[in-house]
C-alpha cells in the first residue's frame, strides 16, 4: 500500500507541475492532450501490475469485542470489494463480535449504558490503493455476531460475493446497500418482528425467509428480474404477504429496492 501512495502522489505532482507550466506559457497547449494519453497508458499498466506487485501485502486481522453488560447494539459495516460473511458467533454469547478480517479493518466502539454502537470499515489507507488492486481476492471479512441480544445492522457492500446467515441472530432492524455483487441472505428465524430494507444496484440478491417466519414484502424494481415464492406469499400489486402475517409471532417486513439485476425471495 506504500507503493500505492507513492504512485498517486507522483500522478498528482506531475499533473500540478504541467498545469503550472501551461499557465506560465512554458509548454504548448497541445501538451495537455499528450499527457492525458500517456497518463491513461500508465494507469492501465498500474491496474494490471499492482495485483502481482502487492500480492504479499494481504494480512489478516483478528478482532473480538466482548458483549459485557450490553442489552442491545447497533452495528454498522462498510465493506469494500471482496467477500463478506456474517453468521452467529460460536462463543455462547460472550462476544458482541468475533471475526477475521483479511485486508484489515478499522473499528470504533461506543457505549451508552447498556446500548452499544460498533462501526467497522475498510482501513482509510486502502482507498487510494483500491482494495481490488492491492488484494487480488479482495477484502474478506468473516464475522460472528452475538446471538442473544437484539441487534440493528447497517451493512454497505461493494462489488463482490456476500453470504449473510442471520437465522440464529436477534436482528430487529436490517438495512443493506449493495453494488455490483452477488448476495445470499437468510433472515432471522426467531427474532420476533424484524424490519428489513434492501437496496441493490446491478446485483443478484437471493433472500431466504425461514418457514417459521411470516412476511410482508414490498418490491420497488427498475430493470431487475423479480421472483417471489407465491406459494407462501400472496401477491397484491407490488406487495406480497403471508396470510397469517398479522398474527404471526415471528414476522419480517421487507422493503426491497432493486436496480438492474435479479431478486429472488423464497
Amino acid at each position: 500500500m506504500r507503493g500505492s501512495r507513492i504512485f498517486w502522489g507522483i500522478v498528482l505532482a506531475v499533473a500540478g507541475l504541467v498545469l503550472l507550466l501551461l499557465n506560465l506559457g512554458l509548454l504548448p497547449g497541445e501538451f495537455w492532450g499528450l499527457l492525458w494519453a500517456i497518463g491513461l497508458i500508465v494507469l492501465g499498466a498500474w491496474l494490471l501490475l499492482t495485483p502481482v506487485l502487492y500480492r504479499r501485502e494481504k494480512a489478516t486481522k483478528t478482532l473480538s469485542i466482548p458483549v459485557e453488560d450490553l442489552r442491545d447494539a447497533e452495528i454498522q459495516m462498510e465493506h469494500g470489494a471482496g467477500r463478506l460473511e456474517i453468521r452467529a458467533a460460536s462463543d455462547a454469547g460472550y462476544s458482541l463480535l468475533e471475526g477475521t478480517f483479511t485486508g484489515g479493518v478499522e473499528s470504533i466502539v461506543r457505549k451508552d449504558g447498556t446500548t452499544g454502537w460498533l462501526n467497522l470499515k475498510v482501513p482509510g489507507d486502502m482507498f487510494w490503493g483500491a482494495p481490488w488492486m492491492t488484494h487480488p481476492e479482495g477484502i474478506h471479512w468473516n464475522i460472528g455476531l452475538n446471538r442473544s441480544i437484539p441487534l440493528r445492522l447497517r451493512i454497505k457492500m461493494g462489488a463482490g460475493e456476500n453470504r449473510l446467515d442471520l437465522a440464529d441472530l436477534q436482528v430487529k432492524d436490517l438495512q443493506i446497500e449493495t453494488g455490483a455483487s452477488s448476495t445470499w441472505l437468510r433472515l432471522p428465524a426467531a427474532a420476533g418482528h424484524t424490519r428489513a430494507v434492501i437496496k441493490s444496484g446491478a446485483a443478484a440478491m437471493e433472500v431466504h425467509i425461514p418457514e417459521t417466519v411470516a412476511a410482508r414484502i414490498e418490491v420497488k424494481s427498475g430493470l431487475s428480474s423479480v421472483v417471489v415464492d407465491q406459494t407462501r406469499f400472496v401477491q397484491q400489486g407490488s406487495v406480497y404477504q403471508s396470510v397469517d402475517f398479522d398474527t404471526a409471532v415471528h414476522r419480517v417486513d421487507i422493503l426491497a429496492e432493486t436496480g438492474v439485476g435479479s431478486l429472488e425471495i423464497r
